[in-house]
């Protein structure tokens, strides 16, 4: 039964497409997880597919799916064993980065491993982009706060802005 339970609880923090968490791991560990250092300082970080919705009319939902696939595919293998990475909802994920002198440089290798390799779909092979949009370092008690996640947010729009498949740090925009 201990074992079922424990199945069942994973299964709810699991993004069913992508095999990554999802929000309400996130939440789980806001509130008493154990994978976030809480003596470090963190970025809360938006990732959003660039032009998704044409990915999906264009090519359909098929797709789409594997994009966000192969996109969580790549990204999860640079997120530090001190950080999250979580499907946020529809093509956009939150990637708690955990903040240090290099934080410019890990952005832009995500945003560039993303771009300058293409995806393999059912219906060949197709050029995808990002936008990053990156709050101000916080503790791990502010990171749920609104104001962190509105200032990633301003930051990915800002990224947008300028012309998509770009990071943009909350001090920058």
């Amino acid at each position: 039964m201990k074992s079922k339970n424990r199945d069942l609880q994973n299964l709810s923090f699991t993004d069913q497409l992508t095999g990554i968490n999802n929000r309400r791991y996130f939440q789980n560990q806001m509130e008493d997880g154990d994978i976030l250092n809480r003596n470090a300082m963190y970025r809360v970080v938006l990732i959003d597919l660039d032009w998704f919705k044409k990915i999906n009319d264009q090519y359909g939902h098929d797709v789409g799916d594997q994009v966000l696939v192969e996109t969580a595919r790549r990204i999860q293998h640079s997120v530090g064993a001190e950080e999250l990475f979580i499907r946020w909802g529809g093509e956009e994920f939150l990637w708690i980065l955990k903040s240090g002198a290099d934080d410019v440089q890990r952005l832009g290798e995500i945003r560039a491993l993303i771009a300058t390799n293409l995806f393999n779909t059912s219906k060949g092979e197709l050029a995808v982009t990002v936008s990053i949009g990156a709050s101000n370092p916080v503790n791990v008690e502010s990171i749920a706060d609104s104001s962190t996640f509105v200032e990633a947010d301003e930051s990915l729009y800002a990224a947008k802005r300028a012309g998509r498949d770009q990071a943009v740090l909350a001090s920058e925009s």
